[in-house]
């Protein structure tokens, strides 16, 4: 009392406080500020009441800490560091609250420790307030070991910012408050390959941001509440980073009035594993955004919910190869409408639907000029919504995944749509599939058959005009059912070549029907860079197919060997034919048993017959003496 000045060492750091602000139950540092003195010295400490023991070598046992103040002149060491060393202690003893208020951002405490095991209130702590008062920051960096608290709260009073950055160790709080004041900011900040903090209960992301970068993991046990205070707004980006809530759900616009955003990129991953049917909220009853660029949402079979509350707005963009795996979109009472817009991004779905995204009129679905994808990974689901090019953009549709995918409403989009060989596509009209349709094959083949890609569920019936200049990929021929309300696909299982960009044609593992092409074949050769192939002795195949988005591929004899028995090479490109061989320059042909058809692609072959060693066949026919081959 009477106004006296209490001393305290924070992190090479000498605080002073007044008798005002330092409160008894505070630990109050008594040792000296001119030589070493340590932090784990009972000796330095004022705290001495009947449950001290002589044991204990650091202020515990229910021991509060009150940092605030930023005087830092007491040893060198301590003050260029500011950082607090924990060592072992007894487990069973708790630690007491941590109240900071006085730290820079370019100059934070330090919290370290050699033991992950036992660092700081181990057997379940006290609460950790950074920025209890108007006038004082308080910026706290995690470095290692492992901190148990119990309330957590960053940005607790005034108008001043309260920071938490864990760069290492685990850190595990009962709730998380980020910013508790309509005027604090909280911050927090999880980043590095061996950092994670958990909340055994609530994370609310009231007015500031939550940060987890690269490496950093971020559970919460409970309810993830971006958007929690009116009139303000919670930010969670997860770049790199992972966060996963273990119960109930992550909410995006908690409380009206609020604004909640997530964005999630550059690998950056939220998942949903608790038992709740409901995985992810945008608008729970204010404003919510989801943004995923480039990263991942997993919900398992859980839902994406849209706009819970009639005041709540909803706003979902998944682009750049971002994917939202879930059961389905659900939309909620609200009636400040919902945006979903794909533009190269992809929804997959983790189960059956019959309202994978259901029709609302309070809901729209705009297709970017990337493209959008359906993944139906097996499974049969419905589209209600209508789909729509975003404003100004031409958008494309695709449906993977080997399922069945029903539009119910006629596309408004204006691209092409493409259906994989495996998966089927209900649609209204033969008119209601954007700009053209067109045909793709999945990555692992399948097998040979006849697929069913296109069923028109109206009265129309598809047309031979409409199969008409379609692009289909190498190995597969379309026709229409007998009744042509059908397209239908027949897959021959083709030769695909599987193999790196160099090996041997004679290699079964390089083709991905585990078999080396024979007579009467046609093998595909598609290189996503510059080839150079050997045959080897056993590759016969009757032709060879070069895919459209094929990179240069050159295919080369040795010694006796020869590429025997090939009648026709088909080369898809559109690019600029060349006469001349590159090798050796304009030479004419000869004849022999095949054939070249070549839609723009510059082809040439070496033979053994020709004195220079080398021969172009646009127009030649093949002798069964090729020994070199080059296209591009």
């Amino acid at each position: 009392g009477g106004g006296k000045t209490l001393t305290y060492l924070l992190a090479g750091v000498l605080v002073l406080a007044t008798a005002q602000t330092a409160q008894a139950a505070y630990q109050a540092w008594v040792g000296s500020s001119s030589s070493p003195c340590y932090w784990n010295d009972k000796a330095n400490w004022n705290y001495n009441n009947s449950g001290w023991k002589s044991s204990w070598n650091f202020p515990q046992n229910g021991c509060n800490w009150n940092i605030n103040n930023s005087l830092r002149t007491f040893n060198p060491t301590w003050n260029n560091s500011r950082t607090i060393t924990f060592r072992t202690f007894d487990s069973s003893n708790v630690g007491g609250s941590v109240r900071i208020d006085a730290a820079a951002s370019d100059k934070p405490i330090i919290f370290v420790s050699s033991d992950e095991t036992e660092s700081y209130g181990y057997n379940g702590g006290k609460n950790l307030v950074l920025s209890e008062y108007t006038d004082a920051d308080a910026y706290l960096e995690i470095q290692s070991g492992k901190y148990v608290f119990g309330a957590i709260s960053l940005g607790n009073k005034g108008s001043k910012t309260g920071s938490l950055k864990i760069t290492g160790g685990a850190f595990q709080g009962s709730t998380i408050a980020v910013g508790n004041t309509s005027s604090a900011v909280g911050l927090l900040t999880v980043a590095g390959s061996s950092a994670k903090a958990t909340a055994t209960g609530k994370i609310s992301l009231n007015n500031g941001t939550v940060s987890v970068k690269s490496g950093g993991k971020l559970n919460c046990q409970t309810w993830f509440a971006a958007g929690s205070l009116a009139n303000k707004t919670g930010t969670l980006e997860i770049d790199g980073g992972e966060v996963e809530t273990t119960a109930n759900r992550m909410t995006i616009g908690d409380v009206d009035g609020a604004t909640g955003i997530v964005k999630i990129k550059n690998g950056g991953k939220y998942s949903n594993t608790g038992s709740s049917t409901i995985g992810l909220t945008v608008g729970q009853q204010a404003t919510g955004a989801l943004e995923v660029d480039g990263g991942e949402v997993e919900l398992g079979t859980r839902t994406l919910d849209l706009c819970d509350k009639a005041s709540a707005t909803a706003t979902v963009t998944v682009k750049n190869d971002g994917i939202i795996k879930m059961k389905g979109v659900q939309y909620g009472t609200g009636t400040g409408g919902a945006t979903i817009t794909i533009d190269g991004g992809v929804l997959k779905a983790t189960e059956d639907n019959v309202n994978f995204i259901p029709a609302h009129d309070s809901l729209n679905v705009y297709v970017g000029s990337n493209g959008a994808t359906f993944d139906t990974d097996g499974h049969v689901i419905t589209i209600g919504e209508n789909l729509k090019d975003e404003s100004g953009k031409t958008g494309s549709v695709r449906f993977i995944g080997g399922g069945v995918a029903t539009l119910s409403a006629a596309g408004e989009y204006t691209g092409v749509t493409t259906v994989e060989v495996g998966t089927t596509l209900h649609v209204p009209s033969p008119t209601g599939i954007g700009g053209g349709f067109a045909v793709s094959v999945p990555d692992v083949k399948p097998a040979v058959g006849t697929y069913t890609l296109l069923v028109c569920d109206g009265e129309d019936m598809f047309t031979n005009d409409m199969l008409t200049g379609v692009p289909v990929p190498a190995g597969a021929t379309l026709s229409l059912s007998q009744d042509g309300k059908s397209v239908l696909c027949a897959w021959d299982g083709g030769a695909f070549w599987v193999g790196d960009t160099s090996g041997s044609l004679s290699d079964a593992a390089n083709w991905a029907n585990n078999a080396v092409p024979g007579p009467g074949t046609n093998c595909i050769i598609g290189v996503s860079g510059a080839a150079t192939l050997t045959v080897g002795d056993s590759f016969s195949a009757s032709s060879i197919t070069f895919p459209v988005d094929s990179a240069a591929v050159t295919i080369n004899a040795s010694g006796s060997e020869s590429i025997v028995g090939i009648e026709t090479i088909t080369s898809l490109s559109r690019t600029t034919s060349q006469r001349a061989c590159p090798f050796h320059g304009r030479h004419s042909g000869e004849s022999g048993g095949g054939s070249l058809r070549s839609q723009g692609r510059a082809a040439h072959y070496v033979c053994r017959r020709r004195v220079c060693g080398c021969r172009r066949f646009d127009r030649d026919r093949l002798d069964g003496e090729l020994v070199a081959l080059h296209v591009r």
